[in-house]
């Protein structure tokens, strides 16, 4: 379950050194250059929308992967924090916390992966039942 994830997040490495402002930066701007591209793909065909959607929906899963793969851990200075994050109940809650996010991000980035692949299908889909 978590090989696409880890897969994407290899692919999109690079990523995962740039800051959240400019990762999203790099979103907004292909996300533009996706509006230009289906402005000019819609006038030839406009079976063509929906993998160009598709394929800026896996830009976006490859970067959401590549952030999620290199968070680091908290460190905390706060005295009282420290007291409150080293107790048992804390680490309990943590590692079960830690694994519920995990979960919701797989089930999420396979939801999303799923999505775009039926958009890639969908031209397929258009021309079958025509």
């Amino acid at each position: 379950m978590n090989y696409l994830p880890k897969m994407f997040a290899k692919k999109f490495g690079y990523f995962s050194s740039l800051s959240l402002f400019a990762a999203l930066g790099y979103m907004f701007g292909s996300m533009i250059v996706m509006i230009l591209l289906v402005i000019v793909v819609s006038e030839l065909n406009g079976l063509f929308i929906a993998p160009i959607f598709s394929g800026y929906i896996l830009f976006v899963l490859g970067v959401m992967a590549a952030k999620f793969y290199s968070r680091k851990p908290v460190i905390l200075t706060d005295p009282i924090a420290v007291k409150i994050a080293s107790t048992d109940i804390s680490n309990n809650v943590s590692k079960i916390g830690n694994s519920l996010f995990e979960w919701i991000f797989l089930f999420f980035f396979h939801f999303i992966l799923l999505g775009a692949v039926l958009f890639l299908l969908a031209p397929l889909l258009a021309l079958a039942f025509r």
